[in-house]
């Protein structure tokens, strides 16, 4: 358990005792006008604030990404009828935030199952990162006060985002913070502010501070989208254009943008931003200049391997970027007299170094337990499915989980992982009834023993999130909640009570922050360690 300092455990009891005044006030509000509410339906109402209370309460024992996250779903549930009382809790979660484990979102442009960086990704999937809680919080109080989601936006610490080499598989992603200024921009500055400017004044530091090719995308998108004069978005796509030049190295995020086919790609967004501001009369020359320099900078540089799939070493053809440069533009090229990306410009380019992952079931022990469950699911031979109810099955399942539970981590590096892949399928594979209860009892069980000691908060919780979501076992729901309320570990326990306080429905994300990777894609993982 995670012990909290006195002062941030004490200033959290007092803001439980304000946000339970809160909801009480809220309902009690509600019950002044309905005269004719039943004594029952009053101690069911009342009933239901304890349980608020309780979950509250609770937060304070949890990490700091589950503690925001369970506050931000409490605000959204639709079931705290008060506004002060939705503000005050996510003001909270946008406290708690600042102290959870990953500053910001990974993801993979591309990447294979059963690896190191595939669980990883599917697990930021989740969005527990501190900056994709606080911009969930500034998206949720927009809602409520758009003055105050605007403060709490500018109160956002952007992550540093370091240099990535070829041998990282995973980028930044960067998208749900720029879609959160937008929503700001939006709703918050009236007819007054943006005659003076102050909407673009607010939008500048965004605009002109650069650290990662990750950036560049969800920027421009904001800038596509910002209703804005056409002097001021000339100003803003100028201030874009000298920090673009400014940008290279990080040879790694440079890939993940370089790997979609145009428009798609970060210089095909670009090219949408200068069409804009030739559609508004303004000729966009500095933005084509920086976008020159920008792609030679790059591609004049180290190159990743992996992402040109056997083009690395082809020297014969200018890149696909700089050829889509030179057609996209050939017109405004010709009259501005601005040169032609030429193949000699690029001729410093040399390859990075090779992807460096880990995949899994690689020792004897995980290879025989991953066989023995295909065995369960399809049979030997490419027979017909096994009968689930026969006696040869239940032998089988009986010797399977004897064999599973007494695996041990000895030198096997993914061990939580893949034994987090074998019990979720498993829990899927084994009918319900005692067998499955068994097994749902071990999983959890295992995750209370490996709380804290996983690489990563994020992938310890990312298959515990499949079966409360109701990805898995969706037969077995109530089994599946009994096991995790009744769990020694305050994080798992506090989901379920927020489950069964909240409603039948399991809403993970708003639906604007919609992870890349979701539960059905972890699922899509699993069944493919089963082929």
């Amino acid at each position: 358990m995670r012990i909290l300092p006195l002062s941030w455990a004490s200033a959290f009891r007092i803001l439980t005792v304000l946000l339970i005044v809160g909801v009480t006030t809220a309902d009690g509000f509600q019950a002044t006008g309905h005269a004719r509410t039943t004594n029952a339906a009053s101690k069911s109402q009342g009933k239901k604030d304890i349980e608020f209370q309780a979950i509250v309460d609770q937060v304070a024992a949890v990490p700091p990404e589950f503690g925001s996250d369970i506050l931000i779903r409490l605000a959204e549930s639709g079931r705290v009828a008060s506004p002060a009382t939705r503000m005050e809790l996510l003001k909270k979660a946008f406290s708690v935030a600042a102290g959870a484990e990953q500053p910001v979102k990974r993801f993979a442009m591309a990447y294979e199952t059963d690896t190191r960086s595939g669980f990883l990704a599917v697990s930021f999937g989740l969005n527990l990162d501190r900056l994709s809680l606080q911009s969930r919080v500034v998206n949720s109080m927009s809602g409520l006060d758009v003055r105050e989601a605007r403060q709490l936006l500018t109160e956002i610490q952007f992550p540093t985002l370091k240099p990535l080499g070829c041998e990282e598989r995973l980028t930044y992603d960067v998208s749900a913070f720029y879609q959160t200024i937008d929503r700001v921009m939006g709703s918050s500055f009236t007819s007054k502010d943006k005659r003076a400017g102050r909407d673009v004044k607010f939008l500048e530091p965004y605009v002109s501070s650069l650290q990662s090719h990750a950036q560049i995308d969800p920027l421009v998108q904001l800038l596509l989208k910002a209703n804005v004069s056409p002097s001021s978005l000339e100003d803003l796509a100028n201030a874009f254009a000298y920090a673009l030049t400014q940008l290279h190295g990080d040879e790694g995020s440079f890939a993940a943008v370089a790997v979609a086919s145009p428009p798609h790609t970060t210089w095909g967004v670009i090219a949408s931003l200068i069409k804009r501001l030739q559609g508004y009369g303004v000729p966009g020359l500095p933005l084509l200049k920086a976008l020159r320099e920008y792609l030679v900078s790059n591609f004049s540089g180290v190159q990743c391997p992996e992402p040109l799939e056997g083009k690395a070493g082809d020297r014969s053809s200018l890149p696909e970027g700089v050829t889509f440069f030179n057609q996209e533009f050939r017109v405004m090229l010709q009259n501005t007299g601005v040169t032609p990306i030429q193949k000699e410009e690029l001729e410093g380019a040399r390859l990075g170094g090779a992807l460096n992952d880990t995949r899994f079931w690689q020792s004897l022990e995980a290879k025989r337990l991953l066989r023995g469950l295909q065995v369960l699911r399809w049979g030997k031979g490419n027979l017909s499915p096994p009968v689930k109810d026969s006696p040869e099955w239940s032998a089988r399942l009986t010797d399977f989980l004897t064999e599973m539970e007494a695996w041990k981590p000895d030198n096997e590096p993914d061990f939580f992982c893949e034994k987090s892949i074998l019990y979720t399928g498993l829990i899927d594979l084994v009918p319900t009834g005692a067998g499955r209860s068994k097994v749902i009892d071990a999983f959890v069980e295992f995750l209370e023993q490996n709380s804290g000691r996983t690489r990563s908060r994020i992938e310890w919780f990312v298959t515990a999130d499949t079966l409360l979501s109701g990805s898995r076992a969706t037969d077995d729901q109530p089994e599946i909640m009994l096991a995790f309320l009744n769990s020694s570990d305050p994080t798992l326990s506090l989901y379920a009570r927020l489950k069964r306080w909240g409603s039948q429905k399991h809403k993970t994300y708003s639906p604007q922050y919609q992870a890349a990777y979701t539960t059905q894609t972890i699922c899509k993982l699993y069944d493919s360690s089963l082929v």
